[in-house]
């Protein structure tokens, strides 16, 4: 018994000590917000910099998903499906409908 109360005492401390940080990394943004307007050019080099530099990474895993999804389809759904649906299936799968995007 006792060993539940000290796991739970320590999740309960481990819980505080993480909404305190939580509590200190939105006080400094608060903080430091007045300096965005001075540093406007480094933030948005920064955007394009991380914008372009992730591009290849997201084209890499946009192939391999797709790939996934057309084997698997292919492998559940041929004899249930013919072929010339399961493109239009897989597009439909794959590609975020507009209304789900930001």
């Amino acid at each position: 018994m006792t060993a539940f109360f000290e796991t739970f005492g320590a999740r309960v401390i481990r819980g505080m000590v993480n909404a305190g940080r939580g509590v200190m990394l939105l006080r400094n943004i608060v903080l430091h917000l007045p300096k965005i307007w001075r540093r406007r050019a480094e933030i948005v080099e920064q955007m394009h910099v991380v914008a372009l530099g992730s591009l290849p990474l997201v084209l890499v895993t946009s192939v391999f998903v797709g790939a996934v999804t057309a084997v698997q389809a292919v492998y559940q759904m041929n004899k249930m499906v013919p072929l010339k649906f399961l493109g239009v299936m897989i597009s439909k799968t794959v590609f975020i409908p507009p209304n789900w995007a930001p």
